[in-house]
């Protein structure tokens, strides 16, 4: 807090560079907000909001593009990813988005890892994603499986 104006900070945010990122986690995850903290009942509501700060109650912002692009990159390792147990690699992300209507061609181009900053690219691929229906009785348990974990 500053004297001469009596106003608190309390966020930061990065634009997703990896210095700046690497700045920004060492300042504002440190522990656990205090659930004494004047902000604490504003933000415990919000159920996937990171409870982590620094001193002072100090939170981070990262830039949702750079998240999400993180996000679809992981998702198109060439090894795949593991979550829940299910083995989720970009030819399960094809198989289903191809079931769910999407050509072939379509699905691989969504699914190329040739440009990593795409935002339109992320944004259609993490949409296509979202839009999957749940899996039916008549689908086969790992598709299932993996419908749950992609849903």
């Amino acid at each position: 807090m500053t004297a001469s104006q009596n106003m608190w900070l309390y966020c930061l945010a990065s634009d997703g560079d990896s210095r700046r990122r690497c700045a920004l986690i060492a300042i504002a995850l440190l522990h656990p907000l205090d659930p004494l903290s004047r902000i604490y009942p504003l933000l415990c509501k919000l159920s996937l909001f990171n409870l982590m700060c620094g001193e002072n109650d100090i939170t981070a912002d990262f830039d949702w593009k750079h998240v999400l692009k993180r996000f679809r990159n992981t998702l198109l390792w060439l090894k795949g990813i593991e979550i829940d147990g299910v083995a989720i690699s970009t030819s399960v992300i094809k198989a289903h988005l191809v079931s769910n209507g999407m050509s072939s061609y379509e699905a691989d181009e969504l699914l190329g890892p040739d440009d990593k900053q795409d935002v339109v690219l992320m944004t259609k691929l993490l949409l296509a994603i979202s839009l999957l229906p749940d899996a039916t009785d008549e689908d086969r348990l790992l598709s299932k499986s993996a419908r749950c974990v992609l849903c």
